[in-house]
């Protein structure tokens, strides 16, 4: 009754409708994935007023406008008839669908579709291959909404995927990379103390997944950023990190440039933050020319997520000093 009353109170008649027809097919489903008060309000706070436009084509909606957290309810409550039949999904169709729904730029999708096998409570899903690509999802829709308490939801929701599937394979590279990647981006949220602590974790998680791929280019340019970071701490962590570490992590700018480019270069312009994280070296280094020629890059870098924005945003005040 609490859920109801508060998308009374915060939705239009035409959403409530939709969500009411959701909730009466499967409300267990619904629970289980904003299963607390807090989860809901940080979902939906703030989308007052913004309500997806849906066409029927077929057997499909099709999105013609939505927010990214409304795209991500529409397709875990979409009515059954319209619904993937995941319980009658093998592991291996449902990995295959979501890894090609990735790969495609369906990123609401392919997390709704690991939700809604999590949710049958079938243990063939409760593994490792699941649970990291959950993480993988929910870090995506995370970075698409520009709502700050979704955002951070979101991102907890993935690091509990990634300890889960972490739990049940701790060789899996996957979750190693997850892991890391997770246990970062929580430390942002909870202050530069919690990021200190986290460093040395961090970096061995990074290391556990390049060794596994050597060529895996997210995890070359998080071992370049962690780099990165360390290198450009000032002293005044510095010191806060000698108080956690007999021995603090240290590194280079030169190292950061090591795993950096490596990334650009299995995997060229994949990823605006790195491209921002080249140019950033280069300039500490004193390198303007290269600094310039990265940070252009990044201004000129195609894409609508938080990451993308925040990138473009820094590369173009730092141009502006060199």
């Amino acid at each position: 009754m609490a859920l109801r009353s508060f998308l009374l109170k915060n939705l239009s008649l035409n959403y409530i409708s939709f969500i009411a027809n959701g909730l009466r097919q499967n409300p267990t489903k619904f629970m289980n994935i904003l299963r607390t008060k807090t989860q809901y309000e940080a979902l939906f706070r703030l989308k007052r007023g913004k309500i997806p436009i849906l066409s029927k084509s077929g057997h499909k909606w099709l999105i013609l406008f939505c927010n990214p957290v409304y795209l991500l309810a529409f397709s875990l409550f979409q009515s059954k008839e319209n619904q993937p039949t995941i319980e009658s999904a093998s592991l291996e169709q449902l990995l295959a669908n979501v890894d090609k729904l990735h790969t495609s730029g369906f990123e609401a999708e392919a997390y709704s579709q690991l939700c809604n096998a999590l949710a049958t409570g079938s243990a063939v899903y409760q593994c490792a291959e699941v649970f990291w690509r959950a993480a993988r999802g929910a870090r995506a829709m995370a970075n698409a909404t520009h709502d700050e308490s979704a955002r951070k939801a979101l991102t907890y929701e993935a690091f509990e995927f990634a300890k889960q599937g972490l739990a049940l394979e701790p060789q899996n590279s996957a979750c190693h990379k997850w892991m890391g990647i997770l246990l970062e981006l929580t430390g942002r949220f909870e202050g530069t103390k919690k990021r200190i602590e986290n460093s040395y974790l961090v970096r061995d998680h990074f290391q556990r997944a390049v060794e596994a791929k050597p060529d895996d280019a997210v995890v070359l340019h998080c071992l370049g950023a962690w780099c990165f970071e360390v290198a450009d701490l000032p002293w005044y962590q510095r010191k806060l990190a000698a108080a956690f570490f007999a021995t603090p992590p240290s590194s280079s700018y030169d190292e950061a440039l090591k795993y950096l480019l490596r990334a650009e270069e299995v995997d060229p312009n994949f990823y605006s933050s790195s491209l921002l994280y080249i140019g950033k070296a280069y300039l500490r280094k004193g390198d303007r020319t290269n600094a310039r020629t990265y940070l252009q890059r990044t201004v000129n870098y195609k894409g609508d997520t938080v990451d993308d924005k925040q990138s473009r945003d820094e590369a173009a005040q730092l141009l502006k000093s060199i």
